[in-house]
């Protein structure tokens, strides 16, 4: 039962770890390298526990292996929320992986830290956002900003709207599910 979990999960991982690492390929975001890297980590150790069972998890790298998930994802979350602090986060997990490495009982304080960030981050810059007068309403299917203006969405005009990660272009926290499913910008494509 549980190697059949593990490989639903190694499956999955795979699939959107290597999605993103086409994106990036595309984009050269760097918050799709992060999560596609974190997703691929997760693939791998999830073939590890289906394969070897929970026996895999006395291996001195497991506890490594496993704190690379959330640092990566969270690393990700970072790049697109706060974009001015990622390098800093990055050092954080660098940090906390060496520590790890070294100490093995500081795996749930990294851990908690980065599934903190991972949880409220996004929840914390969609509320940044509102306050700032940029979140978007949806009337009648057409997206509307605060004054009442209509704005673009997809189909007006023919007009192609693509996920841009951190880079500039307009916020909507109201788009469809698309390749970097952390990201809240859309760029227009000419």
């Amino acid at each position: 039962m549980s190697a059949a979990l593990f490989g639903v999960v190694a499956a999955a991982s795979l699939g959107g770890g290597l999605y993103l690492l086409w994106l990036f390929a595309r984009w050269r975001q760097l918050c799709d390298l992060f999560v596609s890297l974190g997703l691929v980590v997760l693939a791998a150790l999830s073939i590890l526990l289906a394969v070897q069972g929970l026996e895999a998890l006395k291996s001195p790298l497991a506890a490594p292996l496993g704190a690379l998930v959330p640092l990566l994802i969270s690393l990700g979350v970072v790049k697109v929320a706060a974009p001015r602090y990622w390098k800093w986060y990055g050092v954080f997990a660098v940090v906390g992986l060496v520590v790890i490495a070294a100490f093995r009982p500081a795996v749930p304080v990294i851990h908690a830290v980065a599934g903190l960030v991972i949880f409220l981050l996004p929840i914390y810059a969609v509320l940044k956002k509102s306050r700032a007068g940029s979140l978007h309403r949806r009337r009648g299917g057409r997206r509307v900003d605060r004054s009442g203006q209509p704005g673009a969405s997809l189909g007006d005009n023919g007009a192609a709207y693509t996920a841009s990660g951190a880079c500039g272009g307009s916020t909507a926290v109201d788009t469809p599910a698309h390749g970097c499913l952390l990201c809240i910008r859309l760029r227009r494509r000419g």
